[in-house]
């Protein structure tokens, strides 16, 4: 019999759901021995480079274990299940990420084992953005790039080629059906035109498996991804069955039941949430600490389809709302910006906080002239770009001595006093698009290139041009101003 003894603590509500799924699994398949062999028609994930499977096939309920104390005897055994996304180390006898196997991101910042995404600075760059390694920020393409359609996925647009979709700047320009190679090349994509009938599996290397480029084949007639072990077995039961978060498959009906087998099952319009007895609902992924729990079918989740800006997250306990420096996961509640304000971070991992939104060249002083943060000190505020924000917004300046040129780190790194009043610290492009230089201390300005974009003139706006052999490239939507550029 499984015991919770043998196998690794959770940290999730999420995880004991699994748990108590294996559970009914192993209790389930102990009375109908007569079925056969479950683990017959089972394929267990490879390793993580991809070598023979490190798991184990429990005959009890046919799910693959890892771990040093997982048994394939009759009686089951210890061990865990891997979760979708990791397989079983044969070295550690552990779970590892396998996410980002196979994934190459190029210009557009370093892949996050833990979803398996390309990021810059921990986030998901737009389409068609390039990653700065300088500042792990992300920026609009330039010039030809800003019009031409996006690149596909792992390639970026050249300004320098005239817009060629390349695996790096300078480098060759690769076809329509090609992507980048681990080395930087253009390779022809060996998934084009490949479908894959198996419900869960993804196409990598030009073949189908389940759980990533080193997963397990998966492309038999009859044949499914198993959310639950990233195994490849016959499509049948709760082996197969997506539930939703909370929620637990009954194998006597396969059907997704909130908190538990014996739960009630929810409607489409209904998120399960889970309550301690005796008490209040957990947070998501809240561990209960051993308590018991149940689940209640409630009205839709408010955070589904919410995408809230830079350094703000969807607070499900809040109808919804975007919350500015919070983690709703933790039940710590952030602030709602209001409607003339940015949730910004001024310094590089420090708490972001709601500033209020400027434009550079407003009539008068953007920003108040001085914030009085004590009784006898007074400091200089500007505005200032922040570029992981995508925000020009009112901030005291970090720097005050530093003008036009001066080494920067942070946007508010620049003197906003005097002549200097219209600086702001970011990496610009020079020699067309083809080096990245900075973070410096630049001029905001408003005359845009003969037919680009154009701001909304303020009452002096359109009048502060670079310099000669500089272009203005504009700034997000919104921002009525752009940075010089060579």
């Amino acid at each position: 019999m499984l015991s919770r003894s043998s196998i690794s603590s959770p940290e999730s509500a999420a995880f004991r759901m699994n748990w108590m799924l294996v559970g009914l699994f192993a209790v389930l398949a102990s009375c109908s021995s007569s079925k056969g062999n479950p683990c017959d028609t089972k394929v267990c994930p490879a390793a993580p480079d991809g070598g023979e499977s490190a798991d184990v096939c429990n005959p009890a309920d046919g799910l693959c274990y890892c771990g040093t104390t997982a048994v394939a005897g009759s009686d089951g055994g210890g061990g865990v299940v891997c979760q979708m996304g990791t397989t079983c180390d044969p070295v550690s006898d552990t779970c590892v990420s396998v996410l980002c196997a196979g994934i190459v991101c190029g210009a557009t910042g370093a892949c996050d084992p833990i979803d398996g995404t390309c990021k810059c600075g921990g986030a998901v760059c737009p389409s068609g953005d390039i990653c700065d390694q300088l500042s792990s920020t992300c920026e609009q393409p330039i010039g030809i790039c800003q019009v031409k359609p996006p690149c596909p996925v792992t390639l970026m647009c050249d300004a320098a080629k005239n817009g060629d979709c390349v695996c790096y700047i300078g480098g060759p320009a690769c076809g329509s059906t090609q992507v980048c190679d681990m080395d930087g090349g253009c390779i022809d994509d060996p998934c084009f035109g490949v479908s894959c009938t198996a419900p869960g599996a993804a196409c990598f290397g030009g073949e189908c498996k389940c759980g990533g480029a080193n997963g397990v084949l998966c492309s038999a007639p009859g044949e499914s991804c198993s959310p639950i072990d990233n195994s490849c077995g016959p499509t049948a039961s709760c082996a197969i069955t997506p539930c939703p978060t909370n929620t637990v498959c009954n194998a006597q009906d396969t059907l997704c039941h909130c908190g538990s087998t014996s739960g009630t099952t929810c409607n489409k319009n209904e998120a399960c949430v889970l309550y301690i007895v005796d008490g209040g609902p957990l947070a998501p992924f809240e561990d209960a600490g051993g308590a018991l729990v149940y689940g209640r079918c409630l009205g839709n989740d408010p955070c589904k389809g919410v995408t809230c800006p830079p350094f703000e997250t969807c607070d499900e306990n809040n109808n919804g709302a975007c919350e500015c420096g919070g983690a709703p996961d933790m039940n710590i509640p952030g602030i709602v910006c209001a409607s003339d304000e940015s949730c910004v971070a001024t310094s590089d991992g420090g708490a972001p906080e709601c500033l209020l939104n400027c434009q550079p060249f407003a009539a008068g002083q953007p920003c108040p002239a001085l914030t009085v943060p004590d009784a006898s000190t007074l400091v200089d505020e500007g505005c200032y770009y922040f570029q992981a924000s995508k925000a020009t917004v009112c901030a005291p300046s970090t720097a005050p001595d530093a003008g036009v040129g001066a080494t920067c780190v942070q946007g508010s790194d620049c003197s906003a006093t005097g002549a200097n009043n219209n600086l702001t610290c970011a990496s610009y492009l020079t020699d067309g698009g083809a080096v990245l230089v900075g973070p410096a201390c630049i001029s905001f300005c408003d005359v845009f290139p003969a037919g680009g974009p154009t701001s909304t003139p303020a009452p002096d706006g359109g009048t502060h041009p670079c310099p000669v052999g500089e272009f203005c490239s504009p700034l997000p939507a919104g921002i009525i101003a752009g940075i010089c550029e060579q």
